[in-house]
């Protein structure tokens, strides 16, 4: 029966639909769009959240690490190894590995792992073309050494080419047989850019230190578990076997961490809360887009009020209507589904040639991390649940509310209670108002935050500066070999440039001061020289300081006058406090003297803007941990990059050495930010667009279901600018009060996202001043159209309708 009556209303419904069918487009495409940026949104973070690697049994999969008070993520030396996969009750296979940076004949570096034997036994997945390495590879390495390509590093070195098996290549100066080639996008998480993989015997080639005597943890592992064995039983054993064996020592677990390489992104507590927030935001979007469909479903049953009386008079219950009504906006929540699908798929061909046709040059890497974005059965339910709860939402409250009006009123033409449609009506614009305006003030956010990036000062000169990482023992020869060039003009060592990542800091405490922290830099004497920063009083470094390191520093404008305010910073002291931990690289001296003091200017990312504190302490390129050279081109830029990398590809043709230019690092941090910021502002112009639409559909009700009641006014005296006035202004006190609701929960969002990522722009008073100004004009807008309505008004044709 029920089933009976239910293709009844399906029916009745559909029929419905081809009589109006303006209205039935305008229901499908206004909730098809809401559900569209919903699912495209979910499509993209399930190929990384949810869609499992292409690996066999992917969730059986595990990275082992730990985490001590001093240092995350703890790798192991091979005899930990050796010890762990030697007491194993949980694991089925264990493989360890190491990552190295390999250079080519062609002056090409390319990224791969060492590997034990079992590694691609812990994986699963078959070779391509050829074969594997198996544990025999290990053992016999020496004398034949083998390697296998990933898909990846097979298309990108070696063009495809379908004889590869059995050829020898050149991977840092040692020659390899290729064995094999793996299948596409057969790696872990993380992976997606390593072109190789080679017997971990082979460490001293790529010119690490042997493994069997070392002490340096540097072996990542991982595991796959034993089909017996559950995610509980390998974190406990893993957390016994660590606890066991370094209690005691700074190595003491706090945490141990058994992540599961089943995805290409770790479930954890903070992506998950990230993904949860973002997709509320997107949620959001369809929010509005229910409210302008309850709002059109609630216009409509004005026209359809003899159709409800004559039911109610004809017996029909409150709740058989209300099922009606139901049935009839879950009917077009159909066409809707197939809008937001049609949105999906483009979005899943559109996005990754999108990232890949605006990504800046020398940032071509990034493309590997594109996953597959083919929506699944994941996309499909996220899909059909969504727009299942949209047609609900939409149809729901309009239906409580018609179907309130009793017999006598439906036959009068007066739909439920006045003062609930009234409330309902507000409720509905307030909804609308303050959602979009939490949009656009963080859309609006993050586009200032991407156009000061891409045009802040920065106080460097750095557009041809190109970056050299190379082996500890070649990097002074190699430095003084850039140095000796005529189109160089400087070539610097630095324990970490700027543009790069965020500020090393140190604990310091200035003469009769309190301790506080400070960024710091370990510059050779040509640092200031290469980057154009000047020196503002004092003096730089010499280089005789530099090789001594001397306890010399030169501290940014700004230091001095945090440290020092009214005073003459030169030989003042600095007394620098021991490291937190072991692990923390800082400059080893206790008390430093200022010689000089330098310009304010940007040493960690755009988006941390100028140092608000810098101390330059002296080193050389000889010091181990000066890993970087920054070398100073003459002329074109971009010529004086390839100049430089072909030099050093001719000269060390067999070094693994890193060849960028500095601009390219801010480039990729500025498209980063700004394909981030294009992402915000789309919800953000929909949300504007469904508020517009919104507000306007819900002034046109009022002034259909108040037509007599503005005749009357009319023929009592009322101009038709007054009563323009009147309606105008009531829209803009809602929409005002909205955009306060609006703000509120945009400061605490705001707040949220700066607890759980590195997202933290910085809001102006301008920012929220101009989308509240922007979402109040809109509305007004879309409440004065209708409203101009008004002066057509004949208020004796009026009086006379019934």
């Amino acid at each position: 029966m029920f089933a009976h009556s239910l293709a009844q209303d399906a029916r009745y419904a559909c029929r419905g639909a081809r009589r109006s069918p303006l209205f039935a487009i305008s229901v499908a495409g206004t909730i098809g769009v809401g559900l569209g940026v919903l699912c495209s949104w979910f499509t993209i973070v399930n190929a990384y959240l949810f869609k499992a690697v292409r690996l066999p049994q992917p969730t059986e999969l595990h990275g082992l690490s730990w985490d001590s008070s001093a240092q995350e993520r703890y790798k192991l030396t091979l005899a930990e190894f050796e010890a762990l996969a030697a007491d194993n009750p949980v694991f089925a296979r264990l493989a360890a590995g190491n990552s190295v940076i390999a250079a080519m004949p062609s002056g090409q570096s390319m990224a791969g792992h060492l590997v034990t034997g079992e590694y691609f036994a812990v994986l699963g997945a078959p070779a391509a073309l050829g074969r594997l390495l198996t544990p025999a590879d290990f053992t016999s390495s020496a004398v034949a050494p083998v390697v296998v390509l990933s898909d990846v590093g097979w298309r990108r070195y070696f063009n495809a080419d379908p004889s590869i098996v059995g050829k020898e290549i050149v991977l840092a100066g040692a020659r390899l047989t290729v064995s094999g080639v793996t299948r596409p996008g057969a790696t872990l998480p993380g992976d997606e850019a390593i072109g190789f993989w080679a017997p971990l015997s082979l460490t001293t080639t790529f010119g690490l230190p042997t493994l069997a005597t070392s002490q340096e943890r540097s072996l990542f592992v991982v595991g796959r578990r034993r089909a017996a064995a559950t995610a509980d039983q390998v974190r406990a054993w893993f957390e016994t076997w660590v606890r066991q064996r370094f209690a005691g020592t700074e190595l003491e677990p706090v945490r141990t961490r058994t992540d599961s390489l089943a995805t290409r992104v770790p479930l954890t507590r903070a992506t998950l809360t990230l993904f949860m927030l973002l997709t509320a935001a997107f949620g959001l979007v369809l929010l509005i887009a229910c409210v302008n469909v309850a709002n059109m479903l609630l216009a409509r049953g004005l026209s359809r009020q003899r159709e409800l009386g004559i039911r109610i008079s004809l017996g029909a219950s409150r709740w058989r209507l209300i099922q009606q009504l139901l049935i009839e906006s879950s009917v077009l929540a159909v066409p809707a589904a197939g809008v937001a699908l049609l949105c999906t798929f483009a979005t899943a061909w559109g996005f990754p040639r999108l990232v890949t046709s605006t990504m800046p040059a020398g940032a071509e890497v990034l493309s590997q991390i594109l996953a597959p974005y083919d929506p699944d059965i994941r996309v499909l339910t996220v899909l059909v649940a969504a727009g299942w709860l949209a047609a609900l939402l939409a149809g729901l409250s309009p239906a409580i509310q018609l179907t309130r009006t009793s017999l006598v009123a439906a036959m009068r033409g007066q739909i439920g209670s006045g003062g609930r449609v009234s409330r309902l009506r507000s409720v509905f614009v307030t909804v609308q108002v303050a959602t979009c305006v939490l949009f656009l003030v963080a859309a609006l956010a993050f586009v200032a935050e991407s156009r000061r990036m891409g045009s802040a000062e920065t106080g460097l000169d750095y557009e041809r500066i190109v970056t050299v990482q190379a082996p500890t023992a070649l990097r002074p020869a190699i430095a003084a070999e850039l140095a000796a060039r005529a189109d160089v003009a400087a070539v610097s060592a630095t324990w970490r440039p700027p543009l790069i990542s965020p500020m090393s800091l140190l604990r310091v405490t200035a003469e009769e001061g309190v301790t506080q922290t400070a960024g710091f830099m370990v510059v050779s004497p040509d640092y200031f020289d290469a980057l154009g920063v000047r020196v503002l009083r004092g003096r730089e470094f010499t280089r005789a300081e530099a090789e001594q390191h001397a306890a010399l520093i030169l501290v940014s404008h700004a230091t001095a006058r945090l440290f020092w305010p009214g005073r003459d910073p030169i030989g003042q002291k600095l007394d620098i406090a021991p490291p937190l931990t072991d692990h923390q690289r800082q400059p080893a001296v206790t008390r430093a003297t200022v010689i000089g003091v330098v310009e304010d200017v940007v040493n960690g990312t755009l988006l941390d803007g100028v140092a608000r504190t810098s101390v330059y302490f002296p080193t050389t390129a000889a010091d181990p941990e000066a890993r970087w050279l920054l070398v100073r081109t003459r002329g074109d830029a971009a010529v004086g990059d390839n100049r430089i990398a072909k030099a050093l590809r001719d000269t060390h043709p067999a070094t693994a050495l890193d060849v960028a230019a500095l601009r390219q690092h801010a480039a990729v941090q500025v498209w980063a930010f700004r394909a981030f910021s294009t992402a915000s502002s789309l919800p953000a112009a929909i949300g504007l667009l469904l508020a517009f639409v919104g507000v306007y559909g819900v002034v046109a009700f009022v002034m259909t279901q108040r037509t007599r009641e503005f005749g009357i006014r009319m023929a009592l005296g009322a101009t038709s600018g007054r009563i323009v006035r009147n309606v105008v202004g009531s829209a803009i006190r809602t929409a005002t009060l909205a955009a306060v609701l609006g703000l509120l929960g945009t400061a605490g969002i705001m707040r949220g996202v700066a607890a759980i990522s590195n997202l933290r722009p910085v809001i102006s008073p301008s920012i929220y001043i101009a989308g509240v100004v922007i979402v109040v004009v809109a509305a007004a807008l879309a409440s004065l159209i209708p409203a101009m309505r008004v002066t057509n008004l004949d208020p004796s044709s009026t009086l006379r309708a019934d």
